[in-house]
């Protein structure tokens, strides 16, 4: 009947509505434009604050581009692509979400050498890191980087870490200089 339909219509949606929404990869297209520009990402749509931003097999060789903007991503993860990740602009603030930075799916580095922020939720930034990752340029923000993987994160800037702290679980972590009231160590090596 008509009625069952539109009972059953209107459960599916409640169900719907209730599941977990997943942040949607956005997939680095083969270029150096810059990162807030449509035309670097496949499907010329760039990635918001609900998006991972993907570097995977698109992109042929090493890719040094420039972040264009202050901008915020779920997170960041570096699939196969043909080289090293390189994201630049000191004078720009790369804001990463709940999804964090995910390294395990590869062998290419990636350097940070823009300012990086972690999203202020409450929630854990998880940092899953095989291929090593720099930051060059500073880290920010309230939520905790918690480090997971056997690869190396390198913080290169000559300051101390910043506000945002680091539960170290695996792997390690190399500074030149850091508060270590700001570092959780679980295991890994400091």
């Amino acid at each position: 009947s008509s009625r069952s339909s539109k009972l059953a219509f209107t459960l599916a949606i409640g169900v719907l509505l209730t599941l977990p929404l997943s942040a949607a990869d956005v997939i680095k297209a083969d270029n150096a434009n810059a990162l807030n520009d449509p035309n670097s990402w496949v499907g010329l749509a760039t990635p918001t604050s609900a998006d991972v931003a993907v570097w995977d097999a698109t992109v042929l060789a090493a890719n040094t581009v420039n972040l264009g903007a202050t901008t915020n991503w779920a997170g960041i993860r570096i699939v196969s692509p043909g080289g090293a990740v390189i994201i630049t602009n000191a004078a720009t603030t790369l804001l990463i979400g709940g999804s964090g930075v995910d390294t395990s799916g590869g062998s290419q580095t990636l350097t940070l050498a823009c300012p990086v922020a972690l999203a202020t939720n409450g929630v854990n930034s998880p940092w899953n890191i095989v291929s090593g990752v720099t930051l060059s340029a500073g880290l920010g923000g309230t939520n905790i980087l918690q480090k997971t993987g056997s690869g190396t994160l390198t913080l290169g800037f000559a300051t101390a870490l910043g506000t945002a702290p680091i539960q170290l679980d695996a792997g390690t972590v190399f500074a030149t200089a850091f508060n270590t009231n700001l570092i959780l160590l679980n295991g890994g090596t400091l």
